[in-house]
């Protein structure tokens, strides 16, 4: 008893030198900024004693893991831990934008910086996490590749759903200072938005106003038979999809990246067609599966997938497939560079950079880059070629697409 006694008290020692110093320095900030009110103050102050508890078990799993699994696979644990509190820190950042906006909207107008200062650091602070767990690895490697360096790669345990998660943070901050309306949720309706399960891993991309509002709606936190059963159908059915489909399909692309030094162009060309089979399935089982949970739960989730290879272009293509990634880079970064309203030079010069950021998010490699310019320049002669595009018989036209 003694032991454990002795380790408890350890790592909530070290817990606290983790976290206080940064809960130290967010006080002091929100001081600069502004007065924090007495709820307000109280709320970071319950969130700080969160954080302690949750690093100090954190710290005691990874040492668990580092016995249990291996040294390797502790000190990742340990290093992603770390990195978790600042995650929390930016999920409590925007909880309390929503329950001080209107403090915030006065204090605006007797200080204009201050919305820009949150915003920087909502935004900062999201992508910074992004950066670090996605994409640290990926850039020392070049760097070490480019200047002959040898800067510590540390195989870095990715979250699941950051990208996802970090994209809605980032819709509710800009939404929260774009809007001239009050936004005010409590912090069981942000943290279901941020956490809502069903599209938490593969989509789709839900803003706020689509599902805090059918959070808050009393007649939908009844039980729903209809509901229930038309969503266990079509989980089932895209659980098959993926597990039936896709799955299968995988496991011969998987045989012929194994061997790929030995295989001819027939097995090359099958192993395309069902790599191309294996995506498509995999994207839409688990769109279906991700309604599907969301009806379970009363829930409408937006539409993601809509038979993409039905598509005659690429930009049609993208209407059909990762709806609602398209749409959140509309609105986030393709219309803020300025859309199609500043010349056609500048719009393909917007259409590039989107789809260059869209290939990076899908994935820390030069691939998903390479992957993403090509959609850009695909897209960019459409427009140029949009006459001739036009006239093209729509057999052609699918086949290009494909």
């Amino acid at each position: 008893m003694e032991f454990y006694q002795t380790k408890f008290a350890e790592k909530l020692q070290e817990s606290l030198k983790a976290v206080l110093p940064i809960i130290g320095l967010v006080l002091l900030l929100s001081f600069t900024i502004a007065p924090l009110t007495p709820s307000i103050l109280l709320l970071f102050l319950f969130g700080a004693v969160l954080l302690i508890i949750g690093m100090m078990f954190f710290t005691l799993g990874a040492e668990l893991a580092m016995t249990l699994m291996g040294e390797k696979v502790g000190t990742k644990m340990a290093s992603s831990g770390r990195l978790w509190i600042v995650f929390f820190l930016c999920f409590f950042l925007g909880f309390v934008i929503t329950i001080s906006e209107p403090d915030l909207q006065v204090l605006a107008e007797q200080v204009p910086s201050v919305p820009n200062v949150i915003l920087i650091l909502a935004v900062a602070g999201n992508f910074g996490l992004l950066g670090y767990f996605k994409y640290r690895d990926f850039f020392v490697e070049n760097i070490n590749y480019i200047f002959r360096t040898d800067f510590h790669i540390r195989n870095i345990l990715l979250p699941l759903g950051i990208s996802f998660f970090t994209f809605q943070q980032l819709s509710f901050v800009i939404d929260v200072y774009r809007s001239e309306e009050q936004i005010s949720y409590s912090l069981l309706e942000y943290a279901a938005y941020v956490t809502f399960f069903p599209q938490l891993i593969a989509g789709p991309i839900v803003t706020h106003d689509i599902l805090v509002k059918q959070l808050q709606n009393k007649e939908r936190k009844r039980l729903d038979w209809d509901n229930l059963a038309k969503g266990l159908a079509l989980f089932s059915f895209g659980l098959a999809k993926k597990v039936l489909l896709a799955d299968v399909f995988g496991n011969a692309v998987n045989v012929a990246f194994e061997h790929i030094d030995t295989i001819n162009t027939t097995t090359t060309l099958v192993a395309i067609l069902s790599y191309t089979i294996q995506i498509y399935f995999d994207f839409s089982g688990y769109s279906d599966m991700a309604v599907g949970l969301g009806w379970m739960l009363n829930i409408d989730l937006p539409v993601n997938f809509d038979s993409p290879y039905k598509a005659l272009s690429v930009t049609e293509f993208w209407k059909r497939w990762h709806i609602t990634l398209t749409s959140f880079f509309t609105k986030y970064l393709y219309i803020p560079l300025g859309g199609n309203q500043r010349g056609k030079v500048r719009t393909y010069v917007n259409i590039f950079i989107v789809f260059l950021l869209s290939g990076l998010w899908h994935g820390a490699g030069w691939n998903y880059v390479l992957w993403g310019a090509m959609h850009g320049i695909a897209q960019i002669l459409e427009r140029v070629l949009k006459k001739q595009r036009e006239q093209m018989h729509p057999a052609l036209s699918w086949m290009l697409t494909f």
